[in-house]
Formats: structure tokens, sequence, C-alpha cells
């Protein structure tokens, strides 16, 4: 089914009670409005998924996925990850507690959340970033270049086999 009839059928009943209503329509792509908060749910032909976000008028987008749905709301992941499933999984995630507050305009906690998960995202693609760079240095025995790397990190942050490269880079450079 369509992104736009499934929205439509199951998710704009859910919320119309609480004054949302459609602004927006395409095959893949609805955002739904209230006055104060816009909620979007989005599906890509390219890869499958279906996501969406939630923000306040004017506001930052907070993003709606399955990780949110298991993290934030606590829901269960559904093995399938169709849009069907991802509308029934988002309806359960508003039945919440925290999803009540949340579609009723109290986002200052999933805000947080949201930038705390963006944050920790990021340092996750920094981390493989050295990582990459510094597996790399070593695969060219280019000690040097592995140190510069490597020493970048707290060390607390180095697996097991980091830390031994490195104390082998360091005799090797000395």
């Amino acid at each position: 089914m369509d992104l736009d009839k499934l929205v439509k059928e199951r998710l704009v009943p859910e919320v119309s009670d609480l004054g949302f209503w459609l602004a927006y329509e395409g095959k893949d792509c609805v955002r739904l409005e209230n006055g104060r908060l816009i909620l979007i749910v989005l599906h890509s032909q390219m890869d499958g998924t279906t996501y969406g976000s939630l923000r306040r008028k004017g506001g930052q987008d907070n993003s709606l996925d399955f990780r949110v749905f298991q993290e934030y709301f606590g829901c269960s992941l559904p093995p399938e990850r169709t849009p069907e499933v991802f509308i029934e999984t988002l309806i359960k995630a508003f039945g919440t507690e925290l999803g009540q507050d949340v579609i009723n305009g109290n986002l200052a906690e999933f805000e947080r959340y949201s930038r705390d998960a963006a944050t920790r995202y990021t340092a996750e693609i920094e981390r493989q970033l050295w990582s990459r760079r510094a597996s790399d240095a070593w695969e060219r025995r280019d000690f040097v270049r592995f140190l510069e790397i490597i020493e970048q990190v707290d060390e607390n942050d180095l697996s097991k086999s980091q830390l031994a490269k490195m104390r082998i880079a360091k005799e090797q450079v000395s």
C-alpha cells in the first residue's frame, strides 16, 4: 500500500483528535500538522526504509525511526521494517506515556534525547573514521602516522588490540 493511503487510513484517525490534519501528501511523503507540531513520514524507494520526524513549527527535526521507537519510547522492534509496520509502531509509540507527552507538544525531553542521539551518532562515525585511518596506517606499516592518529584518542576508547598495536608502534618508532 502507498504511504499516503496508509497514513490516511491508519495514522490520521489516531492523531486527528489532537488537531492534526493532512497538510501535504505525496506517494512517499506525508506531512501532518496541528498548528504547533509538524509530523512528517517518508518512505525511501531507494533503500526501502520508512522514517519520520516530529518538530515544533519553526523548530528542529527530531528523528522518528525504529531505533527511536525502541530506545526512547520502549517499543519492541518488529522483525519486519515495512511502511505498514512503521506506521503501526509509530501509533504504539504515541500510545506510550512518553509518546503522549511528545504528541501533545511536550518535546523538551524528546529534543534532549534527539540531540544526545545525534551526538552519539557523530562520535561513533568519528570513531569509525579514526579507527579506519589507524588500521590503514598500520597495514602500510606507517607507525609514525599510526601513532599520530591513535594518540589523539582517549586510551579508554581504544580496544585491547589497538593498545597492543600502539605499544608495538612505539617500539618500532623509537
